[in-house]
């Protein structure tokens, strides 16, 4: 068996891997933002961030966010 029919039939197995690394990320990226006050949603995903580009308005977005959650400051 060649190792392309290998990986072929292993490929939920490696899809399932792939998402288990991406979420892993996504937690560990999160967790190290949960210090900071803001939208939920961007802790998770680049879906908040990507609405205020693409609706060319991101400086008044973040002017938004800046005035409902203040400034965050965080001393380690």
């Amino acid at each position: 068996m060649s190792i392309v029919a290998q990986l072929y039939a292993a490929r939920w197995v490696l899809v399932a891997a792939v998402f288990v690394l991406y979420c892993a990320s996504q937690y560990r990226t999160y967790k190290r933002l949960a210090a900071f006050k803001g939208p939920i949603s961007t802790g998770w995903s680049e879906i908040w961030h990507t609405r205020a580009i693409l609706g060319l308005r991101s400086h008044l977005k973040y002017k938004e966010v800046n005035d409902e959650y203040g400034k965050s400051i965080v001393i380690m």
